[in-house]
């Protein structure tokens, strides 16, 4: 067994409670060695496991080499693709049929030349300045892909094209990777599927949303699938919340290996894995699977998303951070509050730490009231936003105007216990930085600024886990740098 098959058996092997050991991560690491086959990787493979959807999707550009490289990497076992083609025939990695979303080019890419794609590159500027500029990575052609990875991890292809699916296997055949491929079909496709099994390929057969993950779409599906081979893979989301756990169940009933995506948080990891599901196609393998280790200050500075940082959906432009001054990020999402999570700092595993950054509002928000929150105590890593009211922690703030207070809440109550009087320190000015300190010990919390104010408080309910950042308020932007853990 090589290379990532063998990955597939370790971080699958030593099953979620051992991956996610106290909430943590524990490091798998990327592995070599001789070539994988789909057979080897199915045969050795242990739940939970882990397929790298779009790559490394969350952390860099998502189908392109950069990413499908970090994914395997971090030691995916597996790497989801999906592939267009071009007017002349030549297979690019592309989601989207259009060129609109993610890359400096615009329209469908059926109706470009290949010599017009070759000089389109891939741009997602919410991960950071790393990947803008001469540094953003090129339409990847699917050759290049697999000269790259062929062999080296199981690839799961689509192409989002129908056209471009005999030309995708037919560059699969003549470079002998049949046995590397898993063919990634929409469940609907039936006449495609049909095709792919008569080929002999394992099938990664998805039900994409609400209106076809269905009881009876699972159970249709299923069917035509065979449980020594292919996967049933249902969507992770349905509409803001985790997609419903008796519909996991049911499929997880059929036999057949079920795996969702896409997985951005450990919760979700540890949730699904209790339901059952083998597979996790997830855009952020390095954090879900620890290979990727800890930070004990931000990376902003090297201008790129760190692994586990987490927004409320990092697939949007809308919730994405903004990349202030060098070192500095920013979180500005209008009309609503906006948080983020600091999953590459955590858990946080001491009843004791010091968490401090520098912090301004620029511009300030109307309302004075609204404040930046420190959330903290956190068992979890599922989205924190003020009185959203899914966990239980703390939440130390310091208002606009300066002033300041700790708070409990409680899943399932929106309104905060206050913990603390409020305190006067002084009113921010747009643009001006300060410097807050949260010290935590066994029995205390204590926030204190640069001007010397500061609230503490008496409760040892909630301690280590994870924290989030963020603006209570609709508007006015906050900027965050200089964070460090110890």
């Amino acid at each position: 067994m090589g290379g990532a098959a063998a990955l597939g058996a370790v971080a699958g092997g030593v099953g979620v409670g051992a991956l996610l050991r106290n909430g943590e991560a524990q490091p798998t690491g990327p592995t070599t060695g001789a070539r994988v086959s789909y057979q080897a990787w199915r045969q050795s493979r242990t739940a939970p496991y882990f397929i790298g959807h779009r790559g490394a999707g969350d952390v860099a550009p998502e189908h392109t080499l950069p990413s499908y490289q970090m994914g395997n990497d971090w030691g995916a076992p597996a790497i989801e693709i999906s592939v267009v083609r071009s007017a002349d025939g030549v297979v690019y990695c592309l989601h989207d049929l259009t060129l609109d979303r993610t890359t400096t080019g615009s329209g469908p890419a059926r109706g470009k030349a290949s010599s017009d794609l070759d000089n389109v590159r891939v741009s997602v500027p919410r991960l950071g300045p790393r990947w803008v500029g001469v540094k953003v990575p090129v339409l990847p052609r699917l050759t290049d892909v697999l000269t790259a990875l062929g062999g080296r991890a199981v690839l799961c292809l689509e192409a989002k094209d129908d056209d471009a699916y005999p030309l995708m296997t037919e560059i699969i055949e003549e470079r002998g990777l049949q046995d590397t491929v898993m063919i990634k079909l929409p469940g609907t496709a039936v006449a495609r599927l049909e095709i792919a099994k008569a080929a002999g390929y394992p099938i990664y057969a998805y039900l994409g949303n609400d209106e076809v993950a269905t009881a009876a779409g699972i159970d249709q599906l299923a069917k035509v699938l065979d449980p020594n081979m292919d996967a049933l893979v249902l969507p992770a989301q349905s509409g803001p919340n985790l997609f419903p756990s008796n519909l996991i169940r049911r499929a997880v009933g059929t036999g057949v290996p079920v795996w969702v995506v896409p997985v951005h948080r450990r919760y979700e990891l540890q949730h699904f894995a209790s339901l059952g599901v083998q597979g996790m196609v997830s855009p952020d393998v390095g954090y879900l699977s620890g290979s990727e280790p800890k930070l004990a200050a931000d990376a902003w500075a090297k201008g790129a998303i760190s692994a586990g940082e987490r927004t409320l959906d990092p697939f949007s432009d809308k919730y994405g951070l903004h990349w202030e001054e060098r070192g500095a990020i920013g979180l500005d999402v209008p009309g609503r509050a906006a948080f983020v999570t600091l999953g590459q700092f955590c858990p946080i595993s001491a009843n004791s730490y010091r968490l401090e950054f520098d912090a301004a509002f620029d511009p300030l928000p109307i309302d004075t009231w609204q404040h930046l929150s420190v959330a903290f105590g956190h068992a979890d890593d599922r989205y924190y936003e003020h009185r959203a009211a899914n966990s239980n922690g703390y939440h130390a703030l310091v208002r606009a105007d300066g002033q300041m207070a700790i708070y409990a809440h409680l899943q399932g109550d929106p309104n905060g216990k206050a913990l603390t009087a409020t305190r006067q320190s002084t009113p921010f000015e747009a643009g001006s930085w300060t410097r807050l300190t949260l010290d935590v010990t066994p029995a205390t919390i204590r926030l204190t600024r640069d001007d010397g104010s500061f609230v503490e408080a008496q409760d040892a309910r909630f301690r280590g886990g994870y924290f989030h950042i963020g603006r209570s308020g609709t508007d006015g932007k906050l900027k965050i740098r200089n964070l460090q853990v110890s």
